[in-house]
């Protein structure tokens, strides 16, 4: 049937002949100067429809169909998988977008491949190697310099006790950074046992004094130092931690009364009980006393900073 176009668009349906009836609408052409085939609902706006793709999956405007998951063919995942895939696929509306997500996930991916993976039970050397060399762990334990640059005063420092440290942090990867502050740590922690051992230690001397002045009186400094006079003529170093008890130097003191004074070598060693300006005196100026040697620098710098350090405390404490 020919139609006669007087016009874009049709005139208004007014029943004409040829005009396809009354009450059949207008019809629009699809731009090309083709109608659209009879029955095809006009789009949105008047306009046409975009043809249809052919595809199962995609609309003409290229993006996903609604529900195109549930067209997959057979075979193209498992029964397992297909579920999880639907849910996943669901997210994606456009080809474009499941590019994108996948270009998103390329540059991760990447990103892991070069990062550093951490050693499992499994691991190969070449794998532990790289990890190490990531973190900068020598290769030995003798790699680690754990020494620090300055030990607090009268400390020294032991490298066979540090041995065992280093082979613990390389056996799990310590970086030396790491590893120097814990030694650190551990260096002021000992100083702070140490601080408050010699506390106990001065609190215990104390202790013991006040319960000999309240034995001996005004005669305490001479028991004392005829204590020690006992207690090397049996062989006894008056600076050993035992004479700290103040009942063993009354004992040793009744025990030198019973002996005639000739039997007793000569006092040229001050008891650990002295009091403190006189212990003092005795390391700075008796050859004989042990901790001497230490003060007078025969033993070591070490050893002459600690001396030095007990004496000021004796002094100081009187």
């Amino acid at each position: 049937m020919k139609i006669k176009i007087k016009s874009i668009f049709f005139a208004p349906d007014d029943g004409a002949p040829g005009s396809g009836g009354a009450g059949t609408g207008t019809l629009i052409p699809d731009g090309s100067g083709a109608f659209p085939a009879a029955g095809t609902p006009p789009a949105a706006g008047g306009q046409t429809p975009p043809a249809a793709t052919g595809s199962p999956y995609f609309g003409a405007d290229g993006n996903f169909v609604e529900g195109w998951a549930d067209k997959l063919p057979d075979g193209f995942l498992t029964a397992d998988d297909l579920p999880a895939f639907k849910i996943h696929a669901s997210k994606y509306k456009s080809p474009l977008d499941a590019i994108k997500s996948d270009f998103h996930k390329e540059k991760m991916l990447g990103r892991k491949a070069q990062a550093v993976v951490i050693p499992g039970e499994k691991s190969t050397p070449e794998e532990i190697a790289a990890f190490r060399t990531a973190l900068g762990v020598p290769e030995t334990p003798e790699g680690y310099k754990l020494k620090p640059e300055a030990l607090p005063e009268g400390m020294t420092w032991n490298d066979e006790i540090a041995k065992p440290f280093a082979a613990i942090a390389h056996k799990h990867s310590i970086p030396p950074a790491a590893m120097n502050e814990i030694i650190g740590q551990y260096v002021a922690m000992q100083q702070v046992s140490a601080d408050e051992m010699g506390k106990m230690y001065q609190a215990e001397l104390d202790k013991g004094m006040a319960t000999l002045k309240e034995t001996w009186k005004n005669d305490t400094d001479k028991n004392i130092g005829f204590a020690s006079r006992v207690a090397k003529s049996i062989g006894l170093d008056p600076t050993s931690p035992g004479l700290r008890d103040p009942n063993v130097v009354i004992a040793l003191q009744r025990v030198g009364a019973m002996l005639s004074e000739d039997k007793l070598v000569s006092g040229d060693i001050s008891a650990t009980l002295q009091p403190g300006k006189v212990r003092a005196n005795e390391i700075m100026t008796n050859p004989a006393d042990p901790m001497f040697a230490d003060y007078s620098g025969k033993n070591g710098k070490d050893r002459q900073v600690a001396a030095a350090k007990l004496v000021a405390d004796l002094l100081k404490n009187g």
